[in-house]
């Protein structure tokens, strides 16, 4: 589905490139977003005799972005855009539940079930992101000083930096043994204890595909236009690239979300408004 998308797309973008056309123009547009931007994901867990649980859900942040769109118009204002834009995600999770699972206890050599209870743990994410676009673009004069424009394609997003904390909230870990019929807690010598520290550290992510969509207008100057619009990026791939490690392993060292097999799909999502100026690199020809 995606492959024919981007197919669709540059398809689209030869023929525009290709028509007979009686006015050509190239705009460059400078503009900075701001509005939600996070990504969308539930932390959830496989918990002996339970199943899959959820322990926490992604709220979303506000976030920015810095973009250029390379426009190039033809007739009747049809056109094609591509461009460079920085996004910067901001996500928050709270977990809030227990995750349960069998490991092997070292330090008396038998099995147990291992119980780590969160209480409103708190981890934050940060995300910087390179996003590439490529679609058709669109624009339309209202009025002498005036036009509106409309662009949509997919873009390419490539991580830059991707940057957990943890900022509140602590974690208990206790131990069952079956054999004994008896759960053991505060056994540091176990790795059983309260833990409260406040980790941070870097995640990695694979390279995503979105859809996106933009809207606004144009206020003509001389030499240049202010305009302002909508934004829109939505995410169609998953991100997440974790491993099958435990959240807090069995030395109760902390991975991060998403470098655990906690998160295992996540899709970025932005929408705002931006703001800025367009630059004309060619004017109209005849």
């Amino acid at each position: 589905m995606l492959k024919k998308i981007v197919l669709f797309l540059l398809a689209s973008l030869s023929v525009s490139a290709s028509a007979s056309s009686d006015e050509k123009e190239t705009l460059l547009d400078l503009q900075l977003g701001n509005g939600w931007h996070a990504f969308g994901y539930d932390a959830v867990a496989d918990v002996v005799d339970a199943g899959s649980v959820e322990l926490g859900t992604a709220e979303k942040f506000w976030g920015c972005n810095l973009g250029a769109t390379l426009n190039r118009y033809f007739k009747y204002g049809f056109g094609f855009q591509t461009g460079l834009r920085l996004y910067l995600y901001r996500t928050d999770c709270v977990l809030d539940s227990t995750e349960r699972y069998t490991s092997f206890d070292l330090a008396n050599g038998s099995d147990c079930l291992r119980t780590v209870r969160y209480d409103n743990w708190e981890e934050f994410q940060t995300n910087l992101l390179l996003a590439v676009p490529i679609g058709a673009a669109f624009k339309k004069d209202i009025a002498e000083k005036c036009d509106v424009y409309a662009g949509a394609g997919v873009e390419f997003l490539l991580p830059l930096v991707s940057h957990y904390k943890v900022e509140d909230g602590k974690v208990d870990v206790s131990g069952y043994y079956g054999e004994y019929d008896v759960e053991f807690s505060d056994m540091p010598v176990h790795n059983f204890t309260v833990y409260d520290d406040r980790d941070d550290g870097k995640f990695g992510l694979k390279v995503g595909l979105a859809v996106y969509l933009d809207a606004g207008v144009r206020y003509h100057l001389s030499g240049c236009d202010l305009n302002a619009g909508l934004y829109l990026s939505y995410g169609l791939t998953n991100m997440a690239d974790g491993d099958e490690s435990h959240l807090f392993d069995l030395d109760n060292d902390y991975a991060g979300l998403f470098n655990s097999d906690i998160v295992k799909k996540a899709n970025p999502i932005a929408f705002g408004i931006k703001v800025g100026v367009t630059l004309p690199l060619k004017k109209k020809e005849k």
